[in-house]
């Protein structure tokens, strides 16, 4: 872990004459932490189900990401990438991938998706933040064939 906090130094001065004069001075020095480390995925590669005719809002994986910095540093935040599907949302706060749109998934035309997440830390501070990324490969979307049968 990086070293963070407040030092506290007191300086004495004393000069060469007779009797020599000394001074004090309380230096309180703030130590600001550093981003030494990028988010962690604990996987790199995540398989996920989603039924084509999956509501809104329904759940489809959450991935999760670890960093060992203290404070600001240490908090992720999670988006997908531009190129990522528009049919999935990420809650930034927790990993969580959840439809965005009803009836856009075609089990026969388009059986597997990619997604690419991202976990940034620092997100009040662009320019020192530091990220990493993992995909949502075998997003299988598959046809649910019970769904609109009826039997008498």
């Amino acid at each position: 872990m990086e070293p963070s906090g407040t030092l506290t130094l007191r300086l004495v001065a004393t000069d060469n004459g007779l009797p020599p004069l000394t001074s004090t001075a309380t230096i309180n020095v703030i130590v600001d932490p550093i981003n030494m480390y990028s988010p962690v995925f604990s996987n790199q590669t995540y398989t996920a189900l989603v039924s084509e005719d999956a509501p809104v809002g329904s759940m489809v994986i959450q991935v999760t990401a670890t960093d060992n910095d203290q404070g600001d540093f240490g908090k992720i935040k999670y988006r997908l990438e531009s190129s990522s599907d528009k049919n999935f949302l990420i809650n930034p706060d927790d990993g969580t991938i959840t439809v965005a749109r009803d009836g856009q998934f075609d089990a026969v035309k388009n059986p597997k998706l990619t997604l690419e997440v991202v976990a940034t830390d620092s997100p009040n501070n662009s320019l020192k933040s530091k990220y990493s990324n993992c995909y949502v490969r075998k997003l299988k979307i598959f046809l649910n064939i019970g769904a609109n049968m009826h039997f008498r």
